[in-house]
């Protein structure tokens, strides 16, 4: 508000004033109705998904079928297709492409519109940007291919005329209290003087607050908020990286457990404090899921006992009763960085076993509740199996935390370990569970369960597309990724085709993937995408398999779903992990192996 004042001060009565900001929509309205006041023509806009909201706009409320548009969009330093991208979800009977060099700054996108008994007309909607180098040096323009630690970033924007005036007296970046706090946290976490590959803390908590968009509509994510949060946790661990001479992305780089807290304000400001390492006892507040009423304690509704009925992620020991009253034999647990069980049991059978896990990733609900109910369904098939529905016990706490704090937002901050880093990729700890599962069982095959953003994942202020998870920035249903040795290539193959099989014939999930695919295609045609039916699969042979020949990993558009959605994926999880183990096993060699598959390993 203070800005629109300031530039209608200059522009005088009877100017025009442009802004794009990201405060949330009342907030803008506040600084046009100023504006109006001192009798300047002004219109405050979002700066966050610009162009989305000005092409909602210019096609108005009575866009519909027969309608067509399309929009011209400029190519863009890092990600070619950056503008595109921001019109996801395209309105029915729209289409974008790109056309001409890079732009940045108040970038132009023109929409050609031919609306119902053939009237054609044009507008222009606007994108602001600006490059950006990043904390710490690091950067590569967002897609990989140099750009010396620049990346286009989203940006307020200011642009005021005179009375009368035809030209802008003035159109460039400004630099909003949103784009300051957060960019003050990057540049404090790279100045922080870590060396080596850490821990460098126990957890460093950023917190941002502010009164930012919260727009929240199908398929565009949970608001600003949830951005900001994206760009703290994944910001400062790539600047961590860069000033440890580290490679961002790095999965190794453990430098302690970074907690974004994002929250609404009136006034943009930062706050930062380091802690030493915790412990399961002292990890936090009680969670939201603990002040539940007493019908929907532990995240689960009372009568839904076991996972067939449970609609969103449950608490830990609603986890470890389930996987107890799976029966079978306990393994010895695993211990999590903080001093959390993992647990694991194998469950009895005839013929080769299989590992079912989960929760790897802590901020992937359905996998947990899947490798439960997949354990059940391979048990009642006789099928044995060895079973650990929560591999990452660290990040489920963080992830029940932070939804106590902030809602149901993607939360990647829970992701990995409290050491910052993937537990798969750090030897011993959590990741000691699936040798564990394979001496025990004998398990050749892993189906290993997990999830990934149900909306779309931004990172608007680092090149919009997240960088180094660019190809999951968009939700394209459930999918399958297969990981395997060459020597067991054809067995592999059959246990991908029987979890293919499995999916497609779940007419609610096909329904899902359908509609989640067209979208996909329309905003990424150029993406390469190989399916069986409507299931998108990918397949890596002679990929690292850990202690297994071969992985089979399942992944779920699950990160914020609840309710109905979230017992679909669940359900599809299991069904997946019995299509898949029944397929393997058929198409094995007959060697005549003993039902008793740790007497199969010994031999």
């Amino acid at each position: 508000e203070a800005e629109a004042v300031r530039l209608a001060d200059l522009a005088g009565p009877g100017g025009t004033v442009e802004l794009w900001a990201f405060e949330s929509a009342p907030r803008r309205r506040a600084a046009e109705a100023k504006l109006a006041a001192l009798k300047v023509t002004g219109r405050v806009r979002p700066a966050w998904k610009a162009s989305r909201e000005a092409l909602a706009e210019v096609l108005g409320p009575g866009w519909g079928p027969g309608d067509r548009a399309q929009v011209i969009c400029p190519a863009a330093f890092g990600h070619a297709a950056r503008f595109r991208r921001e019109l996801y979800p395209l309105p029915p009977g729209v289409s974008a492409r790109i056309l001409g060099p890079e732009a940045e700054g108040l970038v132009e996108l023109r929409v050609e519109m031919l609306r119902r008994r053939r009237r054609a007309s044009t507008a222009v909607i606007h994108s602001p940007v600006r490059r950006r180098r990043l904390p710490g040096g690091g950067g590569d323009g967002g897609g990989g291919g140099g750009g010396g630690g620049e990346v286009l970033s989203a940006c307020g924007w200011r642009r005021w005329k005179r009375a009368g005036a035809e030209a802008w007296e003035v159109s460039e970046p400004w630099e909003t209290p949103a784009e300051a706090s957060l960019f003050a946290a990057l540049e404090a976490v790279a100045e922080c003087g870590a060396e080596g590959q850490g821990p460098y803390f126990g957890a460093l908590a950023l917190r941002l607050e502010g009164d930012w968009d919260e727009i929240d509509r199908d398929g565009w994510g949970r608001g600003l908020g949830e951005a900001f949060h994206e760009e703290i946790y994944f910001g400062a661990l790539e600047a961590l990286a860069e000033a440890t001479g580290g490679v961002p992305g790095d999965r190794r780089l453990t430098p302690g457990k970074i907690v974004p807290e994002v929250a609404r304000a009136r006034t943009a400001q930062l706050r930062m404090r380091a802690t030493e390492l915790e412990t399961a006892e002292a990890s936090g507040p009680r969670l939201r899921s603990e002040r539940l009423k007493p019908r929907d304690r532990g995240g689960v509704r009372r009568e839904a006992l076991e996972p067939e009925g449970w609609d969103r992620p449950p608490g830990a020991e609603r986890v470890s009763q389930a996987l107890a009253r799976l029966g079978g034999a306990a393994l010895p647990h695993a211990r999590s960085v903080e001093g959390r069980k993992v647990e694991g049991r194998a469950l009895p059978g005839l013929g080769e076993a299989v590992a079912v896990t989960g929760g790897q990733h802590g901020n992937e609900p359905t996998g947990v509740v899947g490798a439960l109910r997949a354990a059940r369904r391979l048990a009642a098939a006789r099928i044995p199996c060895g079973v650990a529905p929560l591999e990452n016990p660290d990040g489920w706490a963080l992830y029940e935390r932070l939804r106590g704090e902030s809602g149901d937002w993607m939360h990647h901050a829970a992701r990995y370990g409290a050491l910052g880093a993937d537990i798969a990729w750090v030897e011993g700890g959590e990741a000691a569970m699936r040798a564990r599962l394979a001496e025990a069982t004998g398990a050749r095959l892993q189906i290993s369960l997990h999830g990934y953003p149900a909306h779309e994942w931004t990172r608007p202020f680092t090149g919009y597309l997240p960088r180094g998870f660019e190809d999951w920035s968009l939700p394209r249903g459930a999918f399958l990724i297969l990981r395997c040795r060459k020597e067991v290539e054809a067995e592999a193959l059959a246990a991908l085709e029987g979890a293919a099989a499995a999916l497609n014939a779940d007419a609610q999930l096909r329904a899902l993937n359908r509609r989640q695919l067209a979208r996909f295609r329309a905003a990424a045609p150029e993406a390469p995408l190989e399916r069986i039916g409507d299931v998108p699969v990918i397949v890596q042979v002679g990929a690292e398999t850990g202690p297994f020949d071969a992985v089979l990993i399942t992944e779920m558009p699950d990160e914020t779903v609840r309710g109905a959605p979230f017992r679909l994926m669940a359900r599809a999880q299991a069904e997946a992990a019995l299509g898949a183990a029944t397929a393997w096993r058929a198409a094995r060699p007959a060697d005549g192996a003993p039902a008793d598959a740790a007497a199969a390993r010994r031999a």
